[in-house]
């Protein structure tokens, strides 16, 4: 089987607007996907993870079987981290928001989807990506978004303690903070579920299934990873760490 590699939106490139890479990712994916006659798989590490949501439900045809969100801030980013540090060294995480809730902030990556749950009014009504594909700030496209992203049959949500960059880390999973900073787990996030999986069939990961996707998300390489898989390519995938797993099948 052939195989290509294509580099976008590397390096500093990853600090552009996420709609601006929706955009790029879907121009390169979507040839693919029409080639793929039984369809494909989407793997996505760190922002990557949020691109895909974003062409998971702008892109009406796709034919994304399984969708892996490894260590993805899905339900935003709020955090003294390294990384931080090193983009907005004057800033910590209690002032970004005077950065990020500004339409200059909102041209970077990352402050589209800052989550400052102290500012939560600012957050929803700031942010040009996140709050609206997790339809927390009213959209006219949301029941349309929420149709195509349900076409994928199973979401992996994966992440783990040791990240050391998603803060907190249960946002791979789609928890958040509260305004106390304490973690309010998806189960109790009622507008991402209603997002998400309202009136569709979802199971929760067994141990089984969990020892079955073994990996450490690590945040020491590069901040976004979008690959798809064929089906036979997918069976030859072996992580190799234990970490925090959920699996959801739409049926």
């Amino acid at each position: 089987m052939k195989s290509s590699r294509r580099h976008l939106f590397d390096r500093s490139a990853s600090l552009q607007p996420l709609w601006k890479q929706v955009e790029g990712f879907t121009e390169a994916i979507y040839p693919i996907m029409q080639n793929a006659v039984d369809g494909v798989h989407l793997i996505c590490y760190s922002q990557g993870g949020l691109v895909c949501r974003g062409i998971l439900s702008t892109l009406s045809d796709h034919n994304v079987h399984s969708f892996i969100s490894l260590s993805s801030p899905q339900a935003g980013q709020y955090g003294d981290t390294d990384y931080l540090k090193y983009l907005f060294p004057q800033f910590v995480k209690s002032n970004l928001y005077h950065v990020c809730y500004t339409a200059v902030g909102q041209k970077i990556s990352i402050c589209n989807y800052w989550n400052d749950p102290h500012h939560r009014d600012m957050y929803i009504n700031s942010s040009d990506y996140l709050a609206l594909l997790n339809n927390e700030r009213a959209n006219p496209n949301s029941t349309a978004w929420k149709q195509n992203f349900l076409r994928v049959k199973k979401l992996v949500l994966i992440g783990g303690a040791d990240d050391g960059v998603i803060t907190p880390w249960q946002s791979s999973q789609f928890g958040f903070y509260d305004e106390n900073e304490t973690v309010v787990e998806m189960k109790n996030q009622k507008a991402l579920v209603n997002l998400l999986i309202n009136g569709v069939s979802v199971r929760r990961s067994s141990a089984a299934d969990a020892s079955s996707l073994r990996t450490r998300p690590s945040h020491q390489c590069c901040q976004g990873i979008i690959g798809l898989l064929h089906q036979d390519e997918l069976e030859n995938v072996k992580p190799n760490c234990q970490t925090s797993v959920a699996l959801y099948t739409y049926e």
